[in-house]
Formats: C-alpha cells, sequence, structure tokens
C-alpha cells in the first residue's frame, strides 16, 4: 500500500502559523485598559479568560506589561486563580544592575584539579598506572 503526499497533507497537524506581533500588541492595550477600569478592585484571571479579548494566556500579557514597566500587583485567590491589580499606570524604567568595569573585575582562577593535578589539556587528569584509579584500584593487568 502506498502512501500519496496528497494523503500525507491530509494527516498533517493542524497549524496556526502563530500570532503576529500586532495581535500580542493589541492584547497588551486591551489589557491595559482593562486594568484601569478595573481600578482598585483588580481583575482575576478567570475573567480574563472568560472575556477572550486578551489571548490565549492573559497572565502573558500581565508580565509583558511588567515588563514595560508598569506596577501590577498579583494575588492568588485559589489555586489556578489570580487576581491583578494595576498599582500604578506610569510606566517606570527597570534599574539593572550595574556591571563591572573590565578594569574593575577580578581575574578568573584557574581550575582548581589544573592547579593540584596533571591534565591531559581537556580538564581530565592523567592516571600513570590503573592501579592509581579508585575504581580499578584492586584490579591486576
Amino acid at each position: 500500500m502506498s502512501t500519496s503526499l496528497e494523503r500525507m497533507k491530509q494527516v498533517r497537524p493542524y497549524s496556526s502559523g502563530g500570532v503576529s506581533d500586532e495581535d500580542y500588541a493589541s492584547h497588551e492595550k486591551l489589557l491595559f485598559e482593562r486594568l484601569v477600569k478595573a481600578a482598585d478592585k483588580g481583575v482575576t484571571s478567570y475573567e480574563l479568560l472568560q472575556e477572550g479579548h486578551y489571548g490565549m494566556r492573559p497572565p502573558n500579557r500581565v508580565c509583558s506589561l511588567r515588563k514595560r514597566g508598569f506596577l501590577i500587583q498579583t494575588k492568588r485567590e485559589g489555586k489556578k486563580t489570580f487576581r491583578y491589580t494595576l498599582i500604578d499606570a506610569t510606566p517606570r524604567p527597570k534599574v539593572l544592575p550595574q556591571k563591572p568595569k573590565k578594569a574593575e573585575q577580578q581575574p578568573l582562577r584557574g581550575d582548581w584539579i589544573a592547579d593540584r593535578v596533571p591534565t591531559d589539556g581537556q580538564g581530565r587528569p592523567i592516571q600513570k598506572k590503573l592501579e592509581d584509579c579508585p575504581l580499578f584500584a584492586g584490579a591486576q593487568s
């Protein structure tokens, strides 16, 4: 029994083709507006899913808004339900830790094995005799 290319195309899994960046941006904008409207009451993840305007994973949009600098509080309200409350609608720049300049960086110390035991150049210790290996200490050649 031979399988034709047409039959193979019929059994190919469904692919949505992905979501565009514009969709993500619109989901974020809608979610932000919803959080502003909810004010101090906040909105639950269940409500966001039921409304269906924020994509398949509204918590991911909340994370994106946080990365953009918005302060959003999250409180657990059940096993899988969370309440999101917008604390401040003004985006704040993220403060990242300063990396030390190259002159301030400490030099790397050598490999601790290479400092104590001769190696083969790839970090493996060189054993002169098979009896020197703990696993083969009792073996005879």
